[in-house]
């Protein structure tokens, strides 16, 4: 026997070895991802979807490799499944923008109160020129300090509060000037449903673009990082799909939602096209947490529209020392979701004698 067989078959045991750990771990994540919905610590397995689909073609090309032909099967499978899942996000999309479409560009960012960089908030506010910018996390602190940057909007709602669940809305000073897009109005309305000690304000935005009313909700649930919490987290998306559903004007849903599209309470949402996500198409697009190496980020921070709207373009922005980055999308409004126009009533060319006996 070859001297080397030895330390051949010791590689071959320790890459073995790897392996079947390796298909276990992501196989139970992957069928736990899928149990979500009945148990909140199922739900945290299935926001790595992404990770599970990159580790499963790993895991495969290993197990071929290896000749273990029942693991490489296992591996395939989990790579199907979770391909199937992030498959919508990666997919290829040319949707057409009708001419003579009305743009809106709207940005979330949830800016962390603990968070005291205010040079690299202000440097993002500054050179993002969106129409409106949504703001979570923002304190009393926050609160004057955006007040004082000198930026190119208005406060145009504000509800700072202590802790994580304060949120402003930004608006361009042309929006008070009377430009296309026109801010007429907003307000605040509390989506806990009934939970006894709980506040979850939502800022709601009233428009008008290019004279077609609009409406935009920012909602920020809380993590689901308790039963109680992912219950919570869930009511709020559920208030929101019924705002959504309340709507005759084309609207959008912005905000940290603290879910991923491919956890079941992202689909509270999307069910049935109720609200379709600017996700579809342009990848991962990780937002949460900024601690790690960007390929790790999830995308926890979303935008969701009525089918009027067309997103032309989606992208994070730069790193402002909070623990999310800031999400920028882009949406075109089709001229001919507003009401149909008005037409003349047909009159008949026929004399009224004509048709008498």
């Amino acid at each position: 026997m070859s001297e080397t067989q030895p330390k051949t078959n010791a590689w071959r045991l320790r890459f073995t070895a790897l392996l079947v750990l390796g298909v276990l771990g992501v196989l139970t994540g992957t069928l736990m991802g899928l149990f979500g919905p009945f148990w909140w610590v199922a739900d945290l397995a299935s926001h790595f979807a992404v990770y599970y689909t990159l580790a499963g073609a790993g895991l495969f090309v290993l197990a071929l490799l290896l000749r273990r032909w029942v693991w490489s099967g296992i591996a395939l499978f989990m790579l199907v499944i979770n391909g199937i899942l992030i498959w919508p996000a990666f997919m290829p999309v040319t949707t057409p923008v009708p001419t003579g479409s009305s743009l809106l560009t709207v940005a979330q960012l949830n800016i962390l109160h603990m968070n005291r960089n205010k040079e690299a908030v202000g440097a993002f506010l500054k050179d993002c020129d969106a129409d409106l910018i949504f703001i979570q996390e923002a304190d009393p602190w926050w609160d004057r300090e955006l007040r004082g940057m000198g930026l190119p909007y208005i406060i145009a709602e504000s509800q700072p509060r202590e802790g994580s669940f304060g949120m402003s809305l930004l608006a361009h000073r042309s929006l008070a000037e009377g430009d296309a897009i026109v801010l007429k109005d907003t307000h605040v309305i509390d989506l806990a449903d009934g939970f006894t000690g709980a506040e979850r304000p939502a800022i709601e935005a009233m428009l008008l673009l290019n004279g077609q009313p609009v409406r935009i909700l920012s909602v920020h649930p809380p993590p689901p990082v308790s039963a109680k919490l992912t219950a919570l987290r869930d009511s709020v998306l559920r208030q929101a799909r019924r705002w959504s559903e309340e709507q005759t004007d084309p609207h959008v849903v912005i905000g940290d939602l603290n879910t991923t599209p491919w956890s079941y309470a992202f689909r509270l949402l999307t069910e049935e096209d109720q609200l379709m996500s600017t996700h579809v198409g342009y990848g991962n697009q990780g937002t949460w947490p900024t601690r790690l190496p960007m390929p790790w980020y999830l995308p926890i921070d979303h935008c969701l529209h009525s089918r009027e709207w067309v997103c032309i373009d989606r992208r994070v922005g730069a790193y402002t020392g909070s623990d999310h980055r800031p999400l920028m999308v882009t949406l075109a409004l089709s001229p001919m979701s507003g009401p149909p126009p008005a037409t003349e009533p047909q009159v008949d060319p026929t004399p009224a004698h004509a048709n008498a006996p």
